[in-house]
């Protein structure tokens, strides 16, 4: 659990611990464990509506906030994706985790009415005044997070989308942009709800190196 990937001086760690569709007790105790465990990368979102436990947890936790690299997203709805309802919107998520910053906030995803320049200008608001050390986008097209790109001052550090061996080739393209332009591509749901596990031909692979499928 300790490598870790560097951009523009931010060291991440490579693999975080997602909490999709998880809350209340399953959501404490998994994330305790994955703090005990090594995880040093906890990836939530306001739309998981779990912000709070997790806060709580790491509150709680033998870990300093400052060796946690915490990730937040702000809902793709209208009524967030203006100056106003982002910022009130990414205020709302520090409350809930009871934090005074997150280390990477993400636009969850986008709605085609929302306005991009808005929603950019909140984004270097927030990295101005430390409330998020970091910015990017999760589940934009190539086009989203170029158009993302072009309109803030704050790098944006990565876009969050699906990616595993089953959607190889439909992300190729964004792939690429993303090397080639300084921004990490960060994939949810890597074993893809857990048909990795059982694949033959992975296995084949990571047989000689002693490593499983997934």
């Amino acid at each position: 659990m300790e490598e870790f990937v560097t951009l523009r001086g931010e060291s991440i760690p490579r693999v975080g611990f997602g909490t999709y569709q998880t809350g209340g007790y399953e959501c404490a105790e998994a994330t305790k464990v994955a703090l005990e465990a090594g995880y040093r990368h906890i990836d939530t979102a306001m739309a998981y509506e779990n912000e709070a436990v997790i806060g709580r947890v790491i509150e709680g936790s033998d870990v300093h906030r400052e060796d946690i690299f915490l990730t937040t997203k702000v809902k793709g709805y209208p009524e967030y994706l203006d100056y106003d309802g982002f910022i009130g919107a990414a205020e709302g998520c520090l409350e809930r985790l009871g934090t005074d910053y997150v280390d990477l906030l993400l636009v969850h995803w986008w709605t085609p009415n929302g306005d991009m320049e808005a929603v950019c200008a909140a984004m270097d608001s927030l990295v101005d005044e430390g409330l998020a050390r970091n910015v990017g986008v999760s589940n934009f097209s190539l086009g989203q997070l170029d158009e993302a790109r072009q309109l803030t001052d704050a790098p944006i550090l990565t876009n969050q989308v699906e990616y595993h061996p089953y959607f190889y080739e439909n992300q190729q393209e964004l792939l690429e942009y993303c090397q080639q332009n300084d921004v990490l591509l960060t994939a949810y749901s890597p074993l893809a709800g857990g048909m990795v596990v059982s694949n033959e031909i992975l296995a084949d692979i990571g047989r000689p190196y002693g490593k499983t499928a997934a």
